[in-house]
């Protein structure tokens, strides 16, 4: 699934369209992120939000990357986890940058979908052109295609 996501998101930061990134890992991605940032001595990775218990299936394993593009905030969810997109005007919008989470405010977002049909850009196209309607942001199709 990483192979069709990555090249999406890729075009997006790459046209400057993210404005801000956080990561939310489970329970398992802390322990790695953890143990990357102390033997690597890096302080970076040890900036993330943690998840504070496994929720509606998610599991420990399980992470969330949240976008802010423009006037909304988007929740992507690894694995098979649907994507959520909230405005950033409601109240009900999860904020970037906590240190935990709980996961049942990282979905129910009032616009959500999954990312069936990867590979003809199913998923794709209606996350662009959703972007696009809210937020002038656009990329190429190209782009999101991944590089064999």
């Amino acid at each position: 699934m990483w192979a069709y996501r990555r090249p999406f998101w890729t075009a997006y930061l790459e046209a400057g369209h993210i404005d801000e990134a956080w990561v939310v890992f489970g329970a398992n991605g802390v322990a790695r992120a953890r143990d990357t940032a102390l033997r690597s001595g890096g302080k970076t990775a040890a900036n993330f939000g943690k998840l504070v218990r496994a929720a509606r299936g998610k599991t420990a394993d399980h992470a969330a990357l949240i976008l802010k593009i423009g006037d909304l905030v988007i929740a992507e969810w690894s694995h098979s986890g649907a994507y959520q997109i909230w405005p950033v005007s409601s109240k009900l919008t999860p904020k970037l940058y906590a240190l935990s989470y709980d996961p049942d405010d990282l979905m129910d977002g009032p616009e959500t979908g999954t990312h069936g049909g990867s590979e003809n850009y199913t998923w794709q196209y209606r996350m662009h052109e959703y972007i696009r309607r809210k937020t002038a942001r656009t990329t190429s199709s190209n782009d999101w295609r991944p590089r064999r």
